[in-house]
This record gives C-alpha cells, structure tokens and sequence, in this order.
C-alpha cells in the first residue's frame, strides 16, 4: 500500500471538499478534482502539502468540518513545511554571512550566522526536517542511529502515524485514556493509568500480538506525557531510593535520585487539567522508548513500514513529544476554539475510522 494512499479510509466527504475547494481556485473544476483525491495517489499528497491547504484551515470555521485525522495531517505538514523554510532560511543567511569579504575575521561569520542580525535564532528542533541534509546514511550504522539523524517528518509514513496518533486522542473522552491492547479494550481515568499493570498484558500475550500491544504501549506514554500536562514552576523532588511505577513497568529496576529544586524546574508535568499521574515526564520517556525498541524488534515490524517508524519514535522519543505538545496545545486552539478538549468533547464517544490499520498493518516497508 503506497503511502498516499493511506489516509483514504479515514477521509469523510467533508474532508475530499475541504481539499478541493483549497487546492482549486475554480469552483467548477472542484468536483473534479474531488474525484481524483478520492482516487489517491499523489493527488491527495500534493493536496496535504500545498500551502493553500494550510492558508485555508485558518479562515472561518473550517476546521470544525474536518475528521480529526485531516485536521492533525494538515497540521503536521503545515508546520513541516514552516520548519523547512525556516531551516533554509537560516542556510541562505549563514551563506550569505559566511562569504561577505567585508565582514573581516572568518571566525566571526560563523558566531554572526548562527543568529543574524535582526532574526529569529535557529530553533533547537530544527532537525526535525533537516535530518537527511546532514548526511546520509552510513554502511554499518546502527537502526537506533539512522532514526537520530533521520528528519522526523521526512517520511509521510511518520506524517501518517502521528496524524492517527493524534486522531486517536480527539476519539478519547476528555479526562480518560482509552486504548486497545492484544484484543482488551481499557477505558480509565488518567490517574488510574498503570503501566506495570499494562505491561504485564504484553508479557502474557502470544507473540504475534506483542507488536501491536508494544507500539500502543509506547503510544500512550505519548498520550500521558503530551496531552495530560500542566505548567508548573517546580516539580518537588523525589525522595531517595523510591523506585518509580513506571520502572517497574518493563523492569527496570534504578531507583530515582534526589534532585535539588534548581535541577528539577520544568515546563510541564503530566497530570494536566486536575489530574494526578504517578509518572515523572523522564520515566513516561524512559519506558515510551523501551516500548517503541521492543515494537521495532518485533519480527512482522521488519516486512512493514512501522519497522522505520518505530526506530524513529524509540531515537527522538523527545522530539516527538515537544512536536505533538506544540501541535495540541499552539498549533490547534488557534484554528480549533477549545482545542483538543473542546475536540475530544465533539469526538470523543464516536466510533474512529480505520483503527484497525496501524494494528495489523499491511504497507510495504520504504
């Protein structure tokens, strides 16, 4: 199954006339094109990639006509492409501050193009799309080292299962976590969410079933750790030796160190909106990565396209949660009134199309 052709299970009538009528700028040629998206190919990927898409989520109200999972993809392709450009803008300066004869000393250029004259300074999360532009991949290199140079929205495989990620967190009702593992449906409050517990449910399952229930594993401490979070000025610290639940999640067996107040201030903290978590945000990405290794490790992830994606999520595990924290919390309320809870409140309780894809998937590796 080609990567185009992947988000058509999920796309509702409303979303084939969204895409239309924001790529053509004639009325009479929109049925047309409408037909040719509901045909996929790379139709449907220029469509996503347009930035007449991303223009025309912003006006009026219509972002509350499209299906979760639309709404999440255009999201993410618009704020790839802001990242490209800022990315090669940065380029074009640090060239242009880099060859000016005028500037003097060489050493300078270098400090000057880093943060040019009255511009922004390069983001930290730059990388995201410039992972190929710092070389490709090297004979021998390990999996887990090819995702950390690898730009993380770079493949729309990556593009896709984020989107449905996403989508899958506009399907739960606000306040809950609500996931299938191995065939068992869990529907619980958020302070209730128990990973050793959950763990437990991967140990026991068949073989065949542990790809599906450790890839949903690794997505719910996303979930956790993206959705269910609140600014905070400081985090109390831990009291020494007290080895954490999520730890004890796949076995690890480290026990917490003490930290000082200065060591231990952050920007968010799971347990948003009233919740109360027993989950650090370092062991949700400690256990998040172990899940996603043991779902890339699994023998059907290597016939399929999640065998690249997993190795991505495991690598930039981090990354993957400052992009989707960025997306709910900047990039949705201000095309969505409410955000994702006003999302979730609308969506929440109505049954989520292709959600069977990602767990038994059938797309050809890349």
């Amino acid at each position: 199954m080609p990567a185009n052709l992947l988000p058509l299970e999920h796309l509702t009538d409303a979303d084939f006339a969204f895409l239309a009528a924001a790529v053509s700028p004639r009325s009479d040629a929109r049925d047309r094109i409408a037909r040719l998206l509901r045909d996929g190919g790379e139709a449907i990927q220029r469509a996503l990639e347009d930035r007449r898409t991303h223009q025309a989520l912003r006006q009026g109200d219509a972002a509350r006509d499209l299906s979760p999972y639309l709404l999440f993809s255009v999201l993410l392709y618009r704020r790839r492409a802001e990242e490209r450009s800022r990315v090669q803008g940065s380029a074009r300066s640090a060239g242009t501050e880099g060859t000016n004869p005028s500037r003097g000393d060489p050493r300078g250029h270098a400090a000057q193009a880093a943060a040019p004259s009255g511009a922004e300074p390069a983001r930290p999360d730059a990388h995201w799309l410039a992972g190929r532009e710092r070389g490709g991949d090297e004979a021998g290199d390990a999996p887990a080292a090819r995702g950390q140079r690898e730009g993380l929205l770079d493949s729309p495989w990556t593009v896709h299962y984020l989107a449905e990620l996403l989508a899958c967190f506009a399907y739960t009702p606000p306040g809950m976590a609500a996931f299938t593992l191995g065939g068992r449906h869990f529907r619980l409050p958020l302070a209730e969410v128990d990973l050793a517990s959950l763990n437990k449910v991967a140990l026991l399952a068949a073989e065949p079933e542990r790809l599906s229930i450790y890839r949903r594993l690794g997505d719910l401490t996303l979930f956790l750790s993206s959705v269910a979070v609140e600014p905070v000025e400081a985090a109390p610290a831990p009291e020494e030796g007290a080895r954490s639940a999520a730890a004890s999640a796949t076995g690890s067996c480290e026990p917490r160190k003490a930290e000082g107040a200065e060591g231990d201030r952050r920007d968010a903290r799971p347990g948003g909106a009233g919740q109360s978590l027993p989950y650090r945000e370092e062991e949700l990405e400690r256990e998040g990565r172990r899940f996603y290794e043991h779902a890339a490790q699994h023998r059907s992830a290597g016939t399929t396209y999640l065998g690249r994606t997993l190795v991505l999520l495991a690598a930039q595990y981090g990354t993957v949660r400052t992009l989707l924290r960025q997306i709910l919390h900047q990039d949705l309320p201000a095309v969505y009134p409410g955000g994702l809870a006003e999302l979730a409140s609308r969506w929440g309780n109505a049954p989520q199309p292709g959600v069977e894809v990602l767990s038994a998937p059938e797309g050809r590796r890349e």
